[in-house]
């Protein structure tokens, strides 16, 4: 039989990680670019763009999702975020949703990290 001591540790322990897992998430979001922004300064990764997606699940502060086109995120490069912020821009200049793929567990000064950017298929397009 198991003592209560032993139940309580398996109990904090599947709470533990259950809590974990509750504040580091990541999810794919897709909507219009509404406003990008850019700078020399790596202070937010250099670029953030607004999308209009619910991505309220993830622990994310500020409403601009950084592309780190400045290498700030370890294993990211510039060339890769300036390329992500590219194909955000394109969906911006052409209209066409992007679909992004979210961290709230990696964040430049408060804003939420996407490793992947690309475009979507306009609503109601063939697939």
């Amino acid at each position: 039989m198991l003592s209560n001591k032993k139940i309580a540790v398996f109990v904090a322990g599947i709470a533990a990680c259950a809590s974990s897992v509750a504040f580091s998430a990541s999810m794919n979001a897709q909507g219009n670019v509404l406003n990008v922004q850019a700078s020399q300064d790596s202070k937010w990764g250099g670029c953030l763009v607004d999308i209009d997606a619910n991505y309220n699940r993830l622990n994310c502060s500020q409403k601009y999702i950084s592309m780190d086109c400045a290498g700030v995120v370890e294993g990211n490069t510039k060339a890769a975020g300036q390329r992500r912020f590219d194909v955000a821009l394109l969906g911006m200049m052409t209209n066409t949703p992007i679909k992004v793929k979210i961290f709230d567990n990696v964040k430049i000064n408060g804003y939420c990290y996407a490793d992947r950017v690309q475009l979507a298929a306009p609503v109601g397009a063939a697939q």
